[in-house]
Protein backbone atom coordinates (compact mmCIF):
# COMPACT_ATOMS: atom_id res chain seq x y z
CA UNK A 1 0.00 0.00 0.00
CA UNK A 2 1.48 3.50 -1.07
CA UNK A 3 2.11 5.73 1.64
CA UNK A 4 -0.63 8.33 0.48
CA UNK A 5 -3.38 5.76 0.64
CA UNK A 6 -2.29 4.35 4.46
CA UNK A 7 -2.44 8.17 4.99
CA UNK A 8 -5.92 8.41 3.61
CA UNK A 9 -6.87 4.78 5.37
CA UNK A 10 -5.84 6.36 8.90
CA UNK A 11 -7.52 9.36 8.27
CA UNK A 12 -11.05 7.62 7.65
CA UNK A 13 -10.37 5.59 10.48
CA UNK A 14 -9.72 8.78 12.87
CA UNK A 15 -12.96 10.71 11.61
CA UNK A 16 -15.12 7.20 11.78
CA UNK A 17 -13.79 7.64 15.84
CA UNK A 18 -14.51 10.88 16.41
CA UNK A 19 -18.26 10.97 14.77
CA UNK A 20 -18.44 7.66 16.95
CA UNK A 21 -17.57 9.07 19.82
CA UNK A 22 -19.67 12.63 19.20
CA UNK A 23 -23.05 10.13 18.70
CA UNK A 24 -22.58 8.21 21.52
CA UNK A 25 -21.88 11.73 24.01
CA UNK A 26 -24.84 13.38 22.36
CA UNK A 27 -26.93 10.03 22.59
CA UNK A 28 -25.91 8.85 25.89
CA UNK A 29 -29.16 7.95 28.20
CA UNK A 30 -29.71 11.65 30.21
CA UNK A 31 -31.75 9.60 32.87
CA UNK A 32 -28.94 7.16 33.33
CA UNK A 33 -26.14 9.73 33.30
CA UNK A 34 -28.82 11.39 35.98
CA UNK A 35 -28.51 8.05 38.20
CA UNK A 36 -25.04 8.07 38.03
CA UNK A 37 -24.19 11.53 39.23
CA UNK A 38 -26.62 11.19 41.46
CA UNK A 39 -25.25 8.27 42.83
CA UNK A 40 -21.57 9.76 43.20
CA UNK A 41 -23.33 12.50 44.75
CA UNK A 42 -24.94 10.73 47.36
CA UNK A 43 -21.86 8.61 48.38
CA UNK A 44 -19.93 12.41 48.72
CA UNK A 45 -22.47 14.47 50.11
CA UNK A 46 -24.79 12.39 52.18
CA UNK A 47 -27.86 13.33 49.72
CA UNK A 48 -27.23 16.57 50.65
CA UNK A 49 -27.10 17.74 47.10
CA UNK A 50 -29.02 16.20 44.00
CA UNK A 51 -29.87 16.73 39.92
CA UNK A 52 -32.76 16.48 38.32
CA UNK A 53 -31.30 15.94 34.94
CA UNK A 54 -27.78 15.60 33.42
CA UNK A 55 -26.39 15.98 29.88
CA UNK A 56 -23.06 15.76 27.71
CA UNK A 57 -22.15 18.41 25.41
CA UNK A 58 -20.02 17.66 22.08
CA UNK A 59 -16.93 19.29 23.67
CA UNK A 60 -17.21 16.78 27.16
CA UNK A 61 -18.71 19.23 29.30
CA UNK A 62 -21.32 17.93 31.61
CA UNK A 63 -24.66 19.97 32.14
CA UNK A 64 -26.67 19.18 34.93
CA UNK A 65 -29.85 21.11 35.86
CA UNK A 66 -32.09 21.39 38.78
CA UNK A 67 -28.99 21.10 41.53
CA UNK A 68 -30.62 21.24 44.53
CA UNK A 69 -29.86 21.15 48.30
CA UNK A 70 -31.20 19.23 50.90
CA UNK A 71 -33.73 21.19 53.72
CA UNK A 72 -35.83 20.54 56.62
CA UNK A 73 -38.94 20.97 54.53
CA UNK A 74 -37.63 19.18 51.29
CA UNK A 75 -35.40 20.57 48.58
CA UNK A 76 -34.44 23.70 47.97
CA UNK A 77 -33.57 25.07 44.21
CA UNK A 78 -30.02 26.39 43.79
CA UNK A 79 -29.75 25.95 39.48
CA UNK A 80 -27.60 25.08 37.02
CA UNK A 81 -24.26 23.99 36.52
CA UNK A 82 -21.55 23.24 33.58
CA UNK A 83 -18.78 21.21 34.66
CA UNK A 84 -15.55 21.04 32.64
CA UNK A 85 -13.14 17.40 32.77
CA UNK A 86 -9.67 17.87 31.65
CA UNK A 87 -8.98 14.38 30.57
CA UNK A 88 -4.90 15.18 31.26
CA UNK A 89 -5.59 16.23 34.68
CA UNK A 90 -7.46 13.09 35.64
CA UNK A 91 -4.68 10.46 34.22
CA UNK A 92 -2.83 10.59 38.06
CA UNK A 93 -4.13 10.06 41.65
CA UNK A 94 -5.30 13.73 41.47
CA UNK A 95 -8.79 14.43 39.92
CA UNK A 96 -9.33 18.17 38.81
CA UNK A 97 -12.50 19.42 37.44
CA UNK A 98 -13.66 23.53 36.87
CA UNK A 99 -17.32 24.11 37.19
CA UNK A 100 -19.51 26.93 36.87
CA UNK A 101 -22.84 26.66 39.07
CA UNK A 102 -25.62 29.71 37.74
CA UNK A 103 -29.00 30.44 37.37
CA UNK A 104 -31.33 33.47 37.47
CA UNK A 105 -29.31 34.57 40.49
CA UNK A 106 -25.58 34.99 38.71
CA UNK A 107 -22.95 32.41 38.58
CA UNK A 108 -20.61 31.37 40.66
CA UNK A 109 -17.14 29.89 39.09
CA UNK A 110 -14.42 27.65 40.42
CA UNK A 111 -12.85 24.45 40.64
CA UNK A 112 -12.37 21.32 42.82
CA UNK A 113 -9.47 18.87 43.24
CA UNK A 114 -10.38 15.23 44.84
CA UNK A 115 -6.95 13.33 45.86
CA UNK A 116 -5.69 10.56 48.34
CA UNK A 117 -8.57 11.05 51.49
CA UNK A 118 -9.44 14.88 50.48
CA UNK A 119 -10.59 17.54 48.87
CA UNK A 120 -10.02 21.14 48.07
CA UNK A 121 -12.85 23.68 46.86
CA UNK A 122 -11.83 26.82 45.62
CA UNK A 123 -14.28 29.90 43.57
CA UNK A 124 -15.14 33.11 43.65
CA UNK A 125 -18.44 34.83 42.39
CA UNK A 126 -19.67 38.90 42.79
CA UNK A 127 -22.81 40.56 41.55
CA UNK A 128 -25.25 37.47 42.88
CA UNK A 129 -28.29 38.56 43.71
CA UNK A 130 -29.69 37.16 46.55
CA UNK A 131 -33.46 37.55 46.20
CA UNK A 132 -33.40 34.82 43.36
CA UNK A 133 -30.92 32.80 44.97
CA UNK A 134 -32.61 29.01 45.83
CA UNK A 135 -31.50 28.84 49.61
CA UNK A 136 -31.99 32.75 50.78
CA UNK A 137 -35.32 32.77 48.83
CA UNK A 138 -37.18 30.38 50.74
CA UNK A 139 -36.32 32.28 54.18
CA UNK A 140 -39.40 33.93 55.75
CA UNK A 141 -38.09 37.13 55.34
CA UNK A 142 -37.06 38.50 51.93
CA UNK A 143 -33.54 39.82 51.29
CA UNK A 144 -32.40 42.00 48.50
CA UNK A 145 -28.50 42.80 47.68
CA UNK A 146 -25.84 41.22 45.95
CA UNK A 147 -23.47 38.91 47.46
CA UNK A 148 -19.78 38.34 46.55
CA UNK A 149 -17.53 35.38 47.59
CA UNK A 150 -14.16 34.40 47.73
CA UNK A 151 -13.76 30.94 49.26
CA UNK A 152 -10.90 28.58 49.24
CA UNK A 153 -11.52 25.19 51.76
CA UNK A 154 -9.07 21.58 52.08
CA UNK A 155 -10.86 18.76 53.91
CA UNK A 156 -8.78 15.98 54.92
CA UNK A 157 -10.15 12.53 55.81
CA UNK A 158 -8.00 10.88 58.70
CA UNK A 159 -7.31 7.37 59.48
CA UNK A 160 -10.04 7.33 62.11
CA UNK A 161 -12.56 8.67 59.44
CA UNK A 162 -12.64 12.12 60.72
CA UNK A 163 -12.79 14.88 58.24
CA UNK A 164 -10.71 18.04 59.14
CA UNK A 165 -11.57 21.16 57.36
CA UNK A 166 -8.67 24.40 56.83
CA UNK A 167 -9.08 27.94 54.46
CA UNK A 168 -10.15 30.54 54.25
CA UNK A 169 -13.00 33.42 52.73
CA UNK A 170 -14.32 36.36 52.41
CA UNK A 171 -18.02 37.85 51.76
CA UNK A 172 -19.31 40.72 50.79
CA UNK A 173 -23.25 41.97 50.61
CA UNK A 174 -23.95 45.61 49.13
CA UNK A 175 -26.57 47.30 49.02
CA UNK A 176 -28.67 44.97 51.45
CA UNK A 177 -32.47 45.08 52.60
CA UNK A 178 -34.53 42.80 54.30
CA UNK A 179 -38.41 42.67 54.41
CA UNK A 180 -41.43 41.49 54.90
CA UNK A 181 -42.57 38.84 57.58
CA UNK A 182 -41.74 40.41 60.97
CA UNK A 183 -39.35 42.97 59.91
CA UNK A 184 -42.74 44.63 58.41
CA UNK A 185 -43.45 45.53 61.57
CA UNK A 186 -40.47 48.11 61.83
CA UNK A 187 -42.45 49.75 58.66
CA UNK A 188 -42.47 49.15 54.86
CA UNK A 189 -38.95 50.15 54.48
CA UNK A 190 -37.50 47.48 56.17
CA UNK A 191 -33.69 47.31 57.39
CA UNK A 192 -31.34 48.44 54.53
CA UNK A 193 -27.25 47.38 54.24
CA UNK A 194 -24.83 50.01 52.56
CA UNK A 195 -22.45 47.13 53.31
CA UNK A 196 -21.96 43.59 55.20
CA UNK A 197 -18.52 42.56 54.61
CA UNK A 198 -16.20 39.29 57.23
CA UNK A 199 -13.70 37.53 56.38
CA UNK A 200 -13.48 34.04 57.97
CA UNK A 201 -10.54 31.77 58.51
CA UNK A 202 -10.97 27.62 59.05
CA UNK A 203 -7.89 25.79 60.96
CA UNK A 204 -8.67 22.03 62.15
CA UNK A 205 -12.76 22.62 61.60
CA UNK A 206 -12.77 25.94 63.58
CA UNK A 207 -13.92 29.02 61.81
CA UNK A 208 -12.91 31.94 63.47
CA UNK A 209 -14.43 35.38 62.07
CA UNK A 210 -12.00 38.48 61.47
CA UNK A 211 -13.19 41.77 60.79
CA UNK A 212 -16.49 41.60 60.31
CA UNK A 213 -18.66 44.16 60.27
CA UNK A 214 -22.23 45.74 58.45
CA UNK A 215 -23.24 49.37 57.92
CA UNK A 216 -26.41 50.75 57.38
CA UNK A 217 -29.68 51.18 59.42
CA UNK A 218 -27.66 49.23 61.71
CA UNK A 219 -24.44 49.17 62.52
CA UNK A 220 -21.85 46.80 64.07
CA UNK A 221 -19.41 44.00 63.72
CA UNK A 222 -19.51 40.31 64.71
CA UNK A 223 -16.68 38.18 66.83
CA UNK A 224 -16.45 34.77 67.36
CA UNK A 225 -15.84 31.13 66.39
CA UNK A 226 -17.63 28.31 64.72
CA UNK A 227 -16.66 24.47 65.44
CA UNK A 228 -17.26 23.15 62.69
CA UNK A 229 -18.74 18.95 62.37
CA UNK A 230 -18.49 17.97 58.50
CA UNK A 231 -20.23 15.00 58.70
CA UNK A 232 -23.23 16.95 59.79
CA UNK A 233 -22.76 20.47 59.26
CA UNK A 234 -26.52 20.98 61.51
CA UNK A 235 -24.75 19.75 64.65
CA UNK A 236 -22.28 22.59 63.99
CA UNK A 237 -21.22 24.83 67.60
CA UNK A 238 -21.25 28.38 67.64
CA UNK A 239 -19.86 31.05 70.31
CA UNK A 240 -20.57 34.21 68.25
CA UNK A 241 -20.92 37.90 69.76
CA UNK A 242 -22.75 40.71 68.11
CA UNK A 243 -22.44 43.98 68.95
CA UNK A 244 -25.35 45.96 67.13
CA UNK A 245 -26.66 49.70 67.13
CA UNK A 246 -29.39 52.09 65.35
CA UNK A 247 -28.08 54.75 62.58
CA UNK A 248 -28.52 58.01 64.06
CA UNK A 249 -31.10 58.55 61.46
CA UNK A 250 -33.08 55.45 62.25
CA UNK A 251 -32.65 55.15 66.12
CA UNK A 252 -36.19 56.05 67.09
CA UNK A 253 -37.56 53.63 64.93
CA UNK A 254 -35.00 50.45 65.39
CA UNK A 255 -34.20 51.04 68.97
CA UNK A 256 -37.80 49.50 69.96
CA UNK A 257 -36.07 46.45 68.14
CA UNK A 258 -33.35 46.12 69.71
CA UNK A 259 -34.98 46.65 72.83
CA UNK A 260 -37.86 43.35 72.03
CA UNK A 261 -34.38 41.11 71.78
CA UNK A 262 -34.27 41.49 76.03
CA UNK A 263 -30.69 43.93 75.93
CA UNK A 264 -29.72 46.63 77.69
CA UNK A 265 -29.39 49.57 75.53
CA UNK A 266 -25.98 51.37 76.03
CA UNK A 267 -25.71 55.21 76.20
CA UNK A 268 -25.49 54.84 72.14
CA UNK A 269 -28.36 52.73 71.96
CA UNK A 270 -26.53 49.40 71.31
CA UNK A 271 -27.11 46.19 72.58
CA UNK A 272 -24.84 43.24 72.55
CA UNK A 273 -26.15 39.72 71.12
CA UNK A 274 -24.69 36.58 71.67
CA UNK A 275 -24.79 33.30 69.76
CA UNK A 276 -24.68 29.95 71.54
CA UNK A 277 -25.90 26.48 70.81
CA UNK A 278 -25.74 24.86 67.35
CA UNK A 279 -27.14 25.32 64.05
CA UNK A 280 -30.15 23.25 65.09
CA UNK A 281 -30.62 24.55 67.95
CA UNK A 282 -29.29 27.91 68.67
CA UNK A 283 -29.35 29.75 72.04
CA UNK A 284 -29.27 33.53 71.61
CA UNK A 285 -29.13 36.03 74.55
CA UNK A 286 -28.99 40.08 74.58
CA UNK A 287 -27.58 41.88 76.79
Amino acid sequence: MSRPAWTRYLLYALVFLLLTGAFLILHFPEDRLAWMVNSSLQRTTGGLISVDSAGLTPTMALVLDGVSVAGDDGKVAVGSARIRINPLSNLGATRRIRFSLYGPWGQFPGSFRRSGGGWRLQGAGSGIRLSEFGPVASLPVRLDGELGLDLDLDVRRGADGRETASGEGELIIKDARVSGGIVDLLGEEGVSFVQVRSFLKVEDNLVTLGESRFTGDLLGDVKGTVQLVPENLQLSRMDLTVAVRPSVAERDRLGSLLTMLGGRQRADGSVVITLRGTFLNPVVNAS
